[in-house]
């Protein structure tokens, strides 16, 4: 994985290059999104397109799904401006 991206200071999520597959279907293919402090974000889009995947990729529901495996980075923003990498490259015990 290259080296960590710092995201702009009014940034309070950031995610690169997330890729999610279940087994060998591809289902989320390089997500780079920043989600900015204080502001409202919507995911809008077809059925099927992969807004619930990345919502569960964010808060690790997708731990427990059998042959799930998310590579990339999630980077958060600490109350304290300092930023803590929470870079993820794991695969679901199955």
């Amino acid at each position: 994985m290259s080296d960590i991206i710092v995201p702009q200071s009014d940034v309070k999520l950031c995610t690169r290059n997330v890729n999610l597959y279940y087994g060998e279907n591809h289902a989320l293919k390089d997500i780079n999104l920043d989600i900015k402090t204080n502001k409202i974000t919507a995911f809008i889009g077809p059925s099927g397109c992969g807004k619930s995947t990345y919502l569960k990729s964010l808060n690790r529901m997708n731990d427990l799904v059998p042959d799930c495996k998310i590579t990339g980075q999630f980077l958060l923003t600490a109350r304290t401006s300092t930023l803590t990498a929470l870079t993820q490259t794991y695969c679901a015990a199955g």
